[in-house]
């Protein structure tokens, strides 16, 4: 069964105060995660399961040299949520790295990427189209949640 991908737009004053907190109650932690979650703004995400953004994010950190798992500030934040929540995977773009990935975005070749990866096409060019949308939404007081269940 393909892993299912989920974009959110997430106000940043949000993602900070989860990271103030993290040294607090694991419980408390839990409830707000759960709370930016589902408060967040859903985005498009092309349907592509979650091979097809490993692959984009591989793309980019392999020739790119854009590291996609690097969060920065938000790492413990990152560690805690995998711990409460387990998802596969989570990664949180602030606006400096969504435009730095855009940057990297703008001549990526779906068929290099899709031979590459080993991965369809076709889906290869929706997720980028779909990451590209969604890293283009973003603004300084935003931050974009990949969550891979």
């Amino acid at each position: 069964m393909p892993q299912v991908a989920t974009f959110k737009q997430v106000e940043m004053e949000s993602i900070e105060r989860l990271a103030e907190l993290l040294t607090g109650d694991a419980g408390l932690v839990a409830k707000l995660l759960e709370e930016v979650e589902n408060e967040g703004l859903e985005l498009p995400d092309s349907g592509c399961s979650g091979e097809i953004y490993t692959a984009i994010f591989d793309y980019l950190e392999a020739e790119k040299e854009i590291d996609c798992c690097d969060m920065g500030d938000f790492m413990e934040l990152q560690d805690s949520w995998m711990e409460i929540r387990e998802p596969t995977d989570l990664r949180i773009f602030t606006y400096e790295k969504a435009r730095e990935m855009l940057a990297a975005l703008s001549d990526a070749d779906p068929a290099y990427i899709a031979e590459d990866w080993e991965q369809d096409e076709e889906a290869v060019a929706g997720g980028l189209m779909a990451l590209e949308s969604c890293l283009q939404t973003l603004d300084a007081q935003h931050c974009l949640l990949y969550l891979l269940d």
